[in-house]
């Protein structure tokens, strides 16, 4: 009998122990909830933090000094580069001791002694501190300026720390028993990796946490990674492991984002633009064709002079008469030189971007252009949040005068200066279109030759973009030209071929295949046509754009309803290049 109950104990325990190792929340619930019955942890607070969760991201500051001054002033600081959060930037310019903040209708301009509000001075001075070589302003009082919109902010403030929370795309629970908060990341690693099993021997060690949530205990979290969030609930805050409800939650939520945006609803006219470049010599408006249902010409006019914010103008009177003659709408484009050092050298300075930006408006505004065409490359990626903030200054000042902030970036995924140096995300929501370069899949100097624009490559592309910035901001980027690749065996290396290239416009393209004496072959893969031979020692490839081939990623950008296309440039094409895609095109 006795031999019986013990069996029969041992199997309930290896029950117990097998569905504990393979349910983990089940596991976590017993374990908090024996820890608590025998009082086996301590709380240990975490440091003094400001704290910020919002759109699924959390953000920590560890200040002392400006904790210390908020609590003796009962005022919510925030670093000024959490105020994306908020819909915002700022940009703190050290050698000039300036302070610019940008919202979508206010322009603030700050020093210590004096804020300026949308150009005029206020009677109030802005409240902003500097501490450990961070720029902290007073929350409260862009709210109460109503500059910040208070309606979905939440303030929990006890006398350690600052909780806010932006309550616009964040999770929310109820804590469904006792739940623990550890002050820091690995302390929740380390928990999570613990034997699955019941674990009797760590009951037995008392456990440090941050704080401890109640059963009902309503909360806020963001997801790290696959099991353990960061959690806000009241003034207490950590990080916390998710249960299998929150998991699946989770998986929902990264599904959802992976879906395109809704339409922002700004923008109900397509966009038709062909980008008119201008070196030594101007165009001659007269010998320019009608050029199908193009809408907006975009004219290389302006460049970055130096560092001031001084503006090289290649300005033509007879091609804006010419233009607005044909019932075009002109977004004159203003380049960077794609110069980094320069680049740096203008936006980290408050007075040279006043004097590029209040240049660039005022030649808009002298010519009654229509808007204005931003192509800043080559940036440094320290500059990242200096451009997003560059570029918000200046869509204030277009907006004083009704007009349309468009700008040039290329496809995600990049080099650090060519790619990654644009926060599209943030741009998105700042510029009236987002004209995507949907061309150089294969670049000048790329080591294997390949298309300028392939047709999967440009979907998937306006796709992932399409994640982040609401397609009918979304301008497709098309290429009217294509490259001449040459490879040659290396002599320096083994089995390696030695690869150039050059940009060769339509019309050189089909001198090249004529010469050459072969027939295009139809790639159904990229939708282009394509030819390969031998020259002297070198193989020759050329990835063929034409009518045909433009078609097809016309129908890509119609498919997808973006914001419209932009040519990049007039002069590349053929003579008979815009009657044919018309024709395709019925």
């Amino acid at each position: 009998m006795k031999k019986g109950i013990v069996r029969l104990i041992n199997l309930l325990v290896i029950i117990v122990l097998f569905v504990l190792a393979i349910d983990l929340s089940l596991n976590m619930s017993l374990r908090e909830s024996l820890k608590e019955h025998f009082k086996r942890y301590e709380i240990v607070e975490p440091e003094e933090s400001i704290v910020l969760l919002s759109d699924h991201q959390f953000f920590i500051a560890e200040d002392s000094t400006i904790l210390d001054k908020a609590d003796k002033t009962n005022t919510i600081y925030i670093p000024i580069n959490w105020l994306n959060q908020f819909n915002m930037t700022g940009q703190y310019d050290e050698a000039n001791q300036i302070l610019n903040l940008v919202s979508r209708d206010y322009l603030i301009t700050a020093t210590s002694n004096e804020t300026q509000i949308n150009l005029s001075k206020s009677d109030e001075v802005l409240d902003w501190q500097i501490s450990q070589d961070n720029i902290f302003v007073n929350l409260e009082q862009l709210i109460s300026w109503g500059i910040i919109d208070d309606q979905s902010i939440e303030f929990n403030k006890n006398d350690k720390s600052i909780v806010i929370i932006n309550k616009e795309n964040l999770m929310t629970d109820n804590s469904y028993s006792t739940q623990f908060l550890y002050s820091h990341f690995d302390q929740a690693v380390s928990r999570q990796k613990e034997n699955r099993g019941l674990g009797i021997k760590d009951l037995l060690v008392k456990e440090s946490i941050g704080a401890k949530l109640e059963k009902g205990n309503a909360y806020y979290w963001v997801p790290i990674n696959d099991s353990i969030a960061y959690t806000v609930s009241g003034s207490h805050y950590g990080y916390m492991l998710l249960n299998q409800e929150q998991k699946d939650s989770l998986e929902s939520l990264r599904q959802a984002s992976s879906e395109p945006l809704p339409t922002s609803g700004v923008n109900t006219d397509k966009v038709n633009l062909i980008w008119e470049a201008i070196y030594n010599v101007q165009p001659k408006p007269e010998s320019i064709p009608q050029m199908g249902n193009m809408n907006v010409v975009s004219p290389t006019w302006y460049e970055l002079k130096d560092q001031t914010g001084a503006l090289h103008s290649k300005f033509n009177q007879d091609y804006l008469n010419w233009a607005q003659g044909r019932n075009y709408k002109v977004w004159a484009l203003v380049s960077n030189q794609f110069d980094p050092t320069l680049t740096h050298q203008l936006l980290v300075n408050a007075n040279y971007r006043r004097t590029f930006i209040e240049n660039i408006v005022t030649e808009a505004v002298k010519h009654n252009l229509e808007g204005i065409n931003i192509d800043f490359e080559n940036i440094n990626l320290e500059d990242k949040d200096n451009l997003t903030h560059f570029i918000n200054e200046l869509r204030w000042y277009a907006k004083q005068y009704d007009l349309v902030l468009s700008m040039d970036v290329t496809v995600m995924d990049g080099s650090d200066n060519w790619s990654k140096c644009y926060d599209r995300k943030a741009l998105g929501k700042i510029v009236d279109y987002l004209i995507i370069m949907t061309y150089d899949e294969y670049w000048a100097s790329s080591p294997v030759s390949g298309p300028v624009s392939s047709a999967d490559w440009v979907e998937k592309s306006l796709k992932k973009i399409m994640t982040i910035v609401p397609r009918d901001k979304i301008v497709m980027g098309i290429p009217l030209y294509s490259r001449l690749w040459r490879e040659r065996i290396s002599e320096t290396l083994p089995n390696t071929n030695k690869t150039s290239s050059s940009a060769i416009s339509m019309i050189k393209q089909n001198e090249l295949i004529e010469t050459s004496g072969q027939t295009p072959i139809w790639d159904d893969e990229n939708k282009l046509y394509y030819i390969s031979y031998i020259e002297d020692d070198t193989q020759v490839k050329i990835w063929i754009e034409n009518a045909e081939t433009i078609s097809y990623k016309i129908d890509i950008a119609k498919n997808l309803d973006l914001g419209g296309i932009a040519f990049w440039r007039r002069g590349f094409e053929t003579d008979n290049f815009w009657n044919e895609i018309e024709l395709l095109e019925r």
